[in-house]
């Protein structure tokens, strides 16, 4: 990101977006600070988010700012970030991990339903694009599903969307299968039901993990899962206290990085990158439990 020279006076929003990049401990006081002057700062972190959405900026060069700058843009329902964020979604995979992280798989749905702008069309268009990573999906698929469940809109049009996505040549490995699932299990649509089941019988609905027979346990999961489906896609509060969560700013995750740095590897992502990824459903949860990973670490999804 360029920004003023030295000899130039930096302003607010200038200065606070340098501590969200060369940060290494989360900075907190910076986050409260952009919050409290949010006016002052929104036009400035806009533009960087429409910089990096357009590929005028690399978002990989500005360190944990990317991060940073969409969990904020989502805790201040920030309607003008909803175009340029989709956007962002269509960048390739190693770019958007290397500079959003867990981001992606975890904080995304929350973070897309806080700066919805009311329409729904270009989040429909990202669904339907095979081109589109299978993680992203994913998220913007619980993000739309979430926005549903809220008023947003009808049944009527998520069944049409539902409809599109089938009839979409995306991957039969795109874990956005298990979101679309869920998206039929709510509407309780017998044609679509039907649909599910053509679609699982001749291998079109087969991400890691998943088993034609998994079908049904899919779909009676989610048959009363509006409460859960609220819960997990509620927008942001507080990002600052959310992110504080996150291994990568924890005393461990910090250590880490710092012996990246001094090895010559990367301080930048790796300890917010999804750590459960390509792990099947079906598969023992990497957390030692005993349980499947669909029952366990993955039950958000």
């Amino acid at each position: 990101m360029t920004i003023a020279t030295a000899e130039d006076e930096l302003s607010l929003a200038e200065r606070l977006f340098l501590d969200f990049v060369d940060a290494e401990e989360l900075p907190v006081a910076a986050m409260v600070e952009a919050s409290g002057a949010w006016e002052e700062c929104r036009a400035f972190f806009l533009e960087t988010l429409r910089g990096y959405a357009a590929g005028d900026i690399d978002p990989t060069g500005d360190g944990d700012a990317p991060l940073i700058l969409i969990h904020l843009l989502g805790q201040q329902r920030e309607r003008l970030a909803w175009l340029p964020l989709i956007a962002l979604l269509r960048q390739d995979i190693d770019t958007l991990e290397a500079a959003l992280g867990d981001a992606l798989t975890d904080t995304l749905p929350r973070i897309l339903v806080g700066v919805f702008d009311g329409d729904p069309t270009p989040l429909e268009d990202l669904l339907v694009d095979p081109s589109v990573d299978g993680s992203c999906r994913w998220s913007a698929f619980d993000a739309y599903i979430g926005l549903h469940v809220r008023g947003a809109f009808g049944a009527e049009r998520m069944e049409r969307l539902l409809t599109r996505v089938a009839e979409t040549e995306i991957p039969a490995d795109d874990m956005a299968w298990i979101a679309w699932l869920k998206g039929c299990a709510l509407l309780a649509d017998t044609t679509l039901r039907d649909r599910a089941a053509a679609l699982c019988a001749a291998g079109r609905i087969a991400p890691a993990g998943f088993e034609p027979g998994d079908m049904e346990e899919e779909l009676e999961r989610w048959r009363d899962g509006q409460q859960q489906v609220l819960d997990e896609t509620a927008p942001i509060e507080d990002a600052a206290a959310l992110l504080a969560t996150w291994h990568g700013y924890s005393e461990a995750g910090i250590a880490e990085r710092r012996k990246a740095s001094l090895l010559g590897g990367s301080i930048g992502r790796d300890t917010h990158v999804n750590p459960y990824r390509g792990i099947g459903r079906n598969d023992p949860c990497p957390c030692g439990s005993g349980k499947k990973f669909k029952r366990c670490h993955d039950a958000s999804a």
